[in-house]
């Protein structure tokens, strides 16, 4: 079985001088020495080979990262080293999503697509200006980041990042072909949140279950939620058990108390309560309407 590696991880694997954050990571050096390895990551990376050669596969697809080239993988990707070259030097970030949770804009947020989203290439071949334009941007905000006070080290790291990630999307928007895209972040998340629902609702109704399903803060979660359906995270939950109810009620022989331990009610008291609170009657009168519309 593939393991599914945090950047904490990561760090310990790569053996990392370094103060593992749970949530982000620059790297510039690595001494890893022909190391192989297959993970699945739970964040985002990209980054840059400044001397040696990096041969990656991700998600099956054999990639060669030299000098001149940028490579991007993403949460939930199969990620696999066939060769490293030794003494092997790059720039390197690391970042869950949620790390810019606290900036009202950033990437996710502001732009509908990047070179972060889902089916935009996980490699591309740069032009020599650009690819010196992308080492002096790094070298820049790596050398800032490795003077931070400890104190405020993370806070001041996320507008760093931010400000990374901006910059190379900018260089990188006359390689793109963002028809590539698999949807808007927003409509992504949207969708994945009604799926885990779908599938998890009888068992959990708290929506910061699904937040840390999908790795984002439940305050992100209701944000995107509400704006791309106009409905909070914990109503679509509500819709979706009553829907299940409801469905129990009308096809179903069972009692309202099996239907209410189905559903993980506690008792059918709080079950008929639940009901009759969202649909406006009890659970034994829509089965009665049921029955005479039949």
């Amino acid at each position: 079985m593939t393991p599914t590696y945090r950047i904490r991880e990561l760090i310990e694997f790569w053996a990392i001088e370094y103060s593992a954050q749970d949530d982000f990571v620059f790297i510039t050096e690595v001494d890893i020495n022909e190391q192989t390895f297959h993970f699945i990551p739970n964040y985002y990376a990209f980054g840059l080979v400044k001397e040696g050669l990096l041969e990656l596969e991700i998600d099956n697809v054999f990639y060669q990262v030299k000098q001149n080239s940028l490579f991007i993988h993403r949460p939930n990707q199969l990620i696999g080293s066939v060769k490293i070259s030794e003494g092997i030097k790059m720039f390197i970030v690391c970042f869950k999503k949620d790390f810019f949770d606290s900036l009202n804009e950033n990437i996710f947020t502001v732009k509908n697509h990047s070179f972060l989203s889902d089916g935009i290439a996980s490699y591309i071949l740069l032009e020599k200006e650009d690819r010196d334009s992308l080492l002096q941007i790094y070298g820049h905000i790596f050398h800032l980041y490795k003077s931070l006070p400890k104190n405020n080290e993370k806070y001041i790291a996320r507008s760093l990042t931010s400000a990374l990630i901006y910059e190379t999307d900018n260089i990188l928007a006359n390689y793109i072909d963002y028809s590539t895209a698999v949807r808007s972040e927003s409509e992504k998340l949207t969708q994945n949140f009604k799926n885990l629902v779908y599938e998890n609702c009888l068992k959990h109704r708290k929506v910061s279950f699904y937040a840390s399903k999908l790795n984002v803060s439940p305050g992100y979660l209701y944000s995107i939620f509400k704006r791309t359906t106009n409905k909070s995270p914990s109503r679509f939950i509500q819709l979706q058990l009553l829907s299940e109810a409801k469905k129990e009620l009308n096809t179903s022989g069972s009692s309202i108390t099996d239907i209410a331990s189905h559903l993980n009610f506690s008792d059918p008291y709080s079950f008929s309560k639940f009901f009759k609170k969202h649909v406006g009657c009890s659970p034994t009168e829509y089965r009665m309407r049921c029955n005479q519309n039949k």
